[in-house]
């Protein structure tokens, strides 16, 4: 675990802890170790994007399903009124509307969701990312990825809300242009023309991670921990 910690955090270590305090998800780990061994831009940005997509379905639930207790739970709520019931109706409605067909959550929801819940601090986000390549800041304030559908600037100084959607659209789309590049379409990923364009990308969606994994862990009980 401690060596987990030195190589996600590197230069960037918090406090110069000796002893690790948290445990990590191992799954998560594994993604993004995969990230760091692979010198192929493709294969580093999709097992980096896997951390933050392990938790699309979940946290997207958890957070409908926390709309509806609080209608529900609400004191002047009855659901022997047919207009709290006709309400409620529409609520429901709602948040079954950014369900896809297939009954899998809108990943772009899950996705914006999960970066509010793990990465509250975007300067942390700011200086993880300065760590991994002092130029990368400036590069996704003035370049738009040429291949991806909204591969859109990230102005870090606009406003939280704005920073957010600015960096699930670009991932996003940067995931999807390397995943689902079709014939005929007129952008779309191709390996080694968009190579070094999208080795670019990686130090965002790596930060991401690391600061998912960070977040994501639990404090060791040490008094209650079995010394092996």
């Amino acid at each position: 675990l401690q060596i987990e910690r030195k190589r996600i955090r590197r230069s960037a270590r918090r406090g110069g802890q000796l002893f690790p305090y948290r445990h990590y998800k191992q799954s998560l780990v594994k993604y993004y170790y995969q990230g760091l061994c692979c010198d192929i831009p493709f294969a580093q940005y999709l097992a980096f994007y896997h951390v933050p997509e392990y938790f699309f379905q979940s946290i997207a639930e958890d957070d409908a399903f926390k709309e509806i207790e609080d209608f529900i739970t609400r004191p002047s709520f009855s659901p022997r009124k047919k207009e709290d019931m006709r309400r409620f109706y529409k609520k429901i409605k709602k948040i079954v509307y950014t369900q896809k067909e297939n009954d899998v959550w809108d990943e772009k929801v899950g996705f914006i969701l999960c970066l509010k819940k793990y990465i509250p601090d975007l300067e942390m986000l700011k200086a993880t990312i300065n760590t991994i390549d002092p130029s990368a800041l400036e590069y996704y304030k003035t370049t738009t990825v040429s291949f991806a559908d909204d591969g859109c600037i990230i102005n870090f100084s606009a406003s939280s809300d704005d920073i957010y959607a600015s960096i699930r659209n670009r991932v996003y789309s940067v995931r999807n242009a390397i995943v689902h590049s079709k014939e005929g379409e007129r952008l779309k990923y191709e390996p080694f023309q968009h190579d070094r364009e999208l080795a670019r990308e990686i130090p965002l969606i790596r930060a991401i991670a690391e600061e998912i994994i960070i977040s994501s862990s639990k404090p060791i009980d040490i008094k209650n921990s079995t010394v092996l």
